[in-house]
């Protein structure tokens, strides 16, 4: 019994000392903050902080402003940087991913701070902090080491096509389920797996991404969700973009009062390159309605939250069509896939 009571303080001991008290605002550290550089008013100051703590994990902690490395942070240090304040995608990079993202859009003459915490989840450990805060911790704690090299983060585009990473609320439970017409035809997008034969983890089932046609965002998949959308007849494409250049898109000769599917497959490692990859593939009619049925009813119904849509949100999606627009033009490639839905793989 001593023994097992010994354990128990010793892993209550090193909970303590891993965790790290919780920071509080210091008055005096405050008043002695001064900005270390000038903020014009067209300007945006931005701090990342990483949180103090005994952990060896997470080392080479790369902080990366739109395409732009800025830091590599150890425990306990941060880095600052201006940025102009327009549409600017924040983000933290380890093991050559992205997996942490932030957006930082039309904040003029504002200094802002964010902190990492690599104790919470996923969802939850890249977050703002109020600024008085913020000014203590930075009072406190040692500049991290700035990146002196010349690569570009080729994962911008993550961030821009993306926009569920940086605003969620873009997407919300729904159950509408739109008709075919005479002039139109209907889409579902099916981002479905089977729990026995999958091998993802939560940040590949939780990774929200974008769906695209020519003219703008058509609405935001994690695992296990649906969504439809009403089309006009004729060519399309689609498209949507994952990690390290994959992206996949789909060329769609759509005939009006017909219902299309497509499968939403995401796979881990794709094309033996790693990082996320994503396919769009049309389900042909040689699936049978009951089965195609079955992944519906596996998955939650949701739709693109048009309220959500504020002015500044709707220039960081404008913001991502040029990107959109380059891929769709593109050529297959082996990290860009193309994929054909004709009128007859309609219902």
């Amino acid at each position: 019994m001593k023994g097992i009571i010994k354990l128990s303080l010793f892993m209550l001991l090193a909970f303590v000392l891993l965790s790290g008290c919780k920071p509080t605002v210091d008055l005096k550290l405050v008043q002695q903050y001064q900005p270390p550089v000038n903020i014009e008013e067209d300007e945006t100051l931005i701090y990342v902080i990483r949180k103090d703590t005994s952990m060896g994990m997470m080392q080479h902690l790369w902080v990366v402003s739109n395409d732009e490395y800025i830091a590599n942070l150890d425990a306990g240090t941060y880095c600052y940087f201006k940025v102009p304040a327009t549409v600017n995608t924040i983000s933290l990079r380890q093991m050559r991913q992205n997996f942490a993202y932030q957006q930082v859009d039309f904040r003029p003459g504002e200094t802002v701070f964010y902190y990492f915490d690599i104790q919470k989840n996923l969802e939850n450990c890249f977050y703002e902090l109020e600024s008085d805060l913020g000014k203590t911790l930075i009072m406190s704690l040692e500049e991290g080491k700035r990146y002196e090299g010349n690569d570009s983060n080729t994962y911008f585009e993550m961030g821009a096509t993306n926009p569920g990473l940086v605003y969620p609320l873009l997407t919300k439970e729904s159950t509408n389920i739109p008709e075919p017409d005479s002039n139109n035809a209907v889409i579902t997008f099916i981002r479905y797996y089977n729990f026995d034969d999958r091998s993802f983890g939560s940040y590949e089932e939780k990774f929200p991404f974008g769906i695209w046609s020519q003219s703008g965002l058509l609405g935001n998949l994690k695992a296990q969700n649906t969504f439809s959308v009403k089309i006009p007849e004729g060519k399309h494409s689609f498209t949507s973009l994952a990690e390290q250049g994959f992206a996949s898109i789909l060329k769609a000769d759509l005939k009006s009062g017909m219902h299309y599917y497509v499968l939403v497959e995401v796979v881990l490692g794709g094309h033996g390159l790693g990082g996320l990859s994503i396919n769009l593939s049309p389900i042909k009619n040689d699936v049978t309605q009951t089965e195609l049925q079955k992944w519906i009813d596996s998955t939650k119904r949701v739709e693109l939250n048009e309220s959500a849509i504020t002015a500044n949100i709707q220039k960081r999606l404008s913001a991502a069509l040029p990107y959109i627009d380059k891929v769709i033009k593109n050529d297959e490639t082996e990290t860009v896939k193309i994929a054909y839905l004709k009128q007859e793989d309609g219902r």
